[in-house]
């Protein structure tokens, strides 16, 4: 079960590309310990050649991440944008899509516990109402609660 750390949940972050949005994430990251800053350039990387933004129901959503050896403990930096910032499809790289809510995943538990905490997020991006209720959080611990309380939202909410 992935836990979020209130203190690396961005709400309300100004961002006018998805680069400057994750550069943001990544600093708070690497300021409490989990990455260290060059993860960033691992991220954006990866980007490139596999985009991954999700046409998740009601709420745009990402999930940039890479392989590192820069990761030091396994965390999901979240940034709550103000405004969309724009991600490429990860089914159709040509596909643009306007991305709301960000989750910048680093594991150091390797390639098995990254796919395993991957396959978790792509569980909550199909739950319309929890994104929407993450997308309406006042606080980094009520978002943190919202997401804590996923299981007991279905997908057909």
């Amino acid at each position: 079960m992935i836990t979020i750390d209130k203190d690396i949940v961005l709400i309300g972050l100004q961002a006018d590309t998805k680069e400057a949005a994750i550069a943001k994430v990544v600093k708070k990251m690497a300021e409490h310990g989990y990455v260290e800053h060059e993860y960033y350039v691992a991220v954006i990387e990866r980007e490139k050649d596999y985009p991954t933004g999700l046409p998740s129901e009601g709420v745009r959503t990402a999930v940039p991440h890479a392989f590192s050896d820069t990761v030091k403990k396994t965390g999901v930096g979240i940034a709550r944008l103000v405004s969309p910032v724009i991600f490429h499809n990860m089914a159709d790289k040509q596909e643009e899509l306007p991305v709301e809510l960000i989750f910048v995943m680093a594991n150091a538990g390797g390639e098995d516990a990254h796919i395993n905490d991957l396959q978790e997020l792509m569980s909550v991006f199909s739950k319309k109402r929890l994104l929407l209720d993450l997308m309406n959080a006042q606080t980094t611990q009520e978002f943190a609660d919202i997401f804590a309380d996923c299981d007991s939202y279905t997908e057909e909410e």
